[in-house]
């Protein structure tokens, strides 16, 4: 089944059809590239999913709701979480802080139970769940080791997990992955393809990925939308996509892409 829908969205900058009538749908539990050459609209579908944008036409479906209805801060609520392309971390908090504030959809209690913390045993105990479920999580990714230090003072690899772990923690249905080998080198990309593959298979999330590096999208996604010009030019697995011809034009030109036919 379907878990996200795009039923002909088109997302307009002024003059510049971004995105335009584009059909998207992502299988639950799948793993989904969503590639295309610089400037094909990818981080626009992103910020469209995420509610960054409203579109001119169309309609997003999220778990069967209309995601259009949602409001911007409630979509990570909904089970909708991602990662950017450049890594966005809190520098004033610690890894672990960063991992707690990725939970806040999840806590129950309001701002005056909050603001009495230990004074309240049901916030306690909530607490103490996020704490633990932090720490799990900075496990599996393989940086508890840094839970206490400042993001900003730890290598770039090092980062991208805690940006990672943060939207992890929020218990997504759906893991929107924007460019996370950037800057990777080629062992830390491997490693990357292995993290993703475990990340659905043990916390049961979607993984909808944009990416550069061809060999990670190839290796590790079940089925691949390219866009070249904010439309879909192509869509299947990685050997229908890899031998598309209007793919092998969109990545290497016309002309390049006959000789290499």
């Amino acid at each position: 089944m379907a878990l996200l829908e795009l039923k002909q969205v088109t997302m307009r900058f002024g003059g510049i059809v971004a995105v335009d009538r584009l059909d998207l749908s992502v299988e639950e539990g799948s793993i989904h590239g969503l590639i295309g050459p610089n400037g094909a609209g990818k981080s626009t579908v992103f910020n469209l999913i995420s509610r960054f944008y409203d579109p001119a036409e169309g309609r997003i479906v999220f778990a069967g709701k209309d995601l259009l209805r949602v409001a911007p801060h409630d979509v990570i609520r909904h089970g909708i979480a991602r990662t950017f392309q450049n890594v966005e971390l809190f520098r004033g908090l610690t890894v672990l802080g960063n991992l707690l504030v990725g939970q806040h959809s999840r806590f129950r209690y309001g701002l005056i139970a909050s603001a009495l913390g230990n004074l309240v045993p049901a916030v306690r105990r909530e607490e103490q769940e996020a704490q633990e479920r932090a720490l799990e999580v900075l496990d599996f990714l393989g940086i508890a080791a840094y839970k206490d230090a400042y993001p900003q003072f730890l290598p770039y690899g090092i980062q991208k997990r805690v940006e990672f772990g943060r939207a992890l923690v929020s218990q997504p249905r759906l893991l929107l992955l924007d460019e996370p080998a950037a800057g990777m080198n080629p062992q830390e990309t491997q490693e990357l393809a292995e993290l993703i593959r475990q990340v659905r298979d043990r916390y049961k999330a979607t993984v909808l990925l944009v990416e550069h590096d061809m060999s990670l999208v190839m290796r590790i996604c079940e089925r691949i939308t390219v866009m070249d010009f904010g439309k879909k030019i192509a869509e299947g697995t990685p050997a229908e996509v890899q031998s598309d011809p209007a793919v092998i034009r969109a990545y290497l030109g016309e002309e390049e892409g006959a000789a290499n036919a």
